[in-house]
């Protein structure tokens, strides 16, 4: 099996809206309670151009199955060696171990790109992500206790992070 990633270009859009659209309805992966467009994430995406922080598409023996971002934890200058990792796999190659792969080879190559910490920013609920995220090496750096809710119920975030 051949693992891969590509840069997103702005014809991927709608593929990652489709996928991150998916995982709504389950309220246990976003704090989004509702579907999002492309238009809405064009700037989102405008902010992702260059290699410093990629948006890439996900691909196994070159079919696409999914999509990762690095973004700015924060736009102040002192924050620039540290992003958040979100990472979406469409529901057919979700639970084969895909996502772990592919956090190992992003963060291989950001480390190339000299970033030095990656944080996940993941309900404290969602213990498949969050056991992804420890066996590549993350620990917890923080809980952000009961700050979503969601569809009545207050959720807490849990903050994982890795020095690269």
């Amino acid at each position: 099996m051949s693992l891969e990633f590509k840069n997103a270009t702005p014809e991927d859009l709608p593929y990652i809206v489709e996928i991150y659209n998916s995982i709504i309805p389950g309220g246990q992966i976003t704090a989004d309670l509702n579907p999002v467009t492309v238009a809405d994430w064009t700037p989102w995406f405008e902010q992702h151009k260059g290699d410093k922080r990629p948006i890439w598409i996900l691909l196994v023996d070159g079919t696409a199955c999914g999509w990762m971002s690095f973004t700015d934890y924060k736009s102040r200058t002192a924050y620039e060696g540290t992003a958040e990792i979100s990472i979406y796999l469409d529901e057919h190659s979700r639970g084969k171990g895909l996502g772990e792969k592919f956090i190992r080879l992003g963060l291989s190559e950001m480390r190339q790109k000299g970033l030095k910490n990656v944080m996940a920013v993941i309900y404290a609920a969602n213990r498949p992500s969050i056991k992804i995220f420890e066996n590549v090496g993350f620990e917890k750096w923080g809980l952000l206790p009961k700050v979503c809710e969601v569809r009545g119920e207050e959720k807490d975030v849990v903050i994982l992070g890795i020095r690269l």
